[in-house]
């Protein structure tokens, strides 16, 4: 899907060549092109609501943790071309990052700890959705108010910057989730119970016509 989508777009939307850039960026953050991530997060649920044995689960996601993160870290590692460096673990990125916390968080699910479990990572779990939203303007005002650039080019500074990230993005999604998302489900949910109970209190009368013949 992600390669259809590379494919189509770029006949679907045309910018000058001093624009292209922004072409090939649309190409890779429009929904199609993370719309497997989505898939891959519902699928996860879905294993979660319907309550496997943990036994099944250790059996299928614990090696399946160890094959992703393997891939997850191998552009880190320079190892010689063959089949499984040229085709798995050249998956895009996201795709097996995707997978990896899928993995990771059924696991996680059915054998929780304290050091990953609690009330400060449970907040931001709720928080999440807000912040996938929000995150991408944090970075953008991160890099034009130079925020960014102040560090520099190394595994400890880019989690540094990461943390920052996190942080910002974490303090703004608690005033989008306060205030915006808690009060649009409940009115949401309000909506669904009102419109049932009008289906419940005023049936339709086709239905009633149709059952009577």
């Amino acid at each position: 899907m992600s390669g259809l989508n590379r494919l189509i777009v770029p006949h679907i939307f045309s910018y000058p060549e001093s624009q292209q850039y922004l072409l090939q960026s649309f190409s890779f953050l429009n929904f199609l092109g993370k719309l497997p991530v989505f898939i891959i997060g519902i699928f996860g649920y879905l294993i979660l609501r319907e309550k496997y044995p943990r036994k099944l689960i250790a059996i299928v996601c614990g090696p399946l943790f160890v094959v992703l993160l393997l891939a997850f870290l191998y552009p880190a590692f320079k190892l010689p071309s063959n089949f499984i460096a040229d085709k798995l673990f050249n998956t895009p990125h996201h795709f097996i990052a995707g997978g990896l916390f899928c993995a990771f968080a059924l696991l996680l699910a059915n054998w929780p700890t304290q050091l990953l479990v609690n009330k400060i990572t449970t907040t931001v779990g709720k928080l999440s959705f807000s912040m996938y939203l929000t995150h991408f303007a944090i970075l953008t005002y991160f890099s034009r108010l130079g925020f960014s650039n102040i560090f520099p080019k190394s595994n400890l500074a880019s989690l540094l910057h990461f943390l920052c990230v996190v942080f910002a993005a974490a303090a703004v999604s608690f005033f989008f989730y306060k205030y915006i998302e808690k009060p649009g489900i409940a009115l949401g949910k309000r909506l669904i119970e009102k419109s049932e109970q009008d289906v419940a209190l005023n049936p339709n009368p086709a239905l009633n016509t149709d059952a009577a013949l």
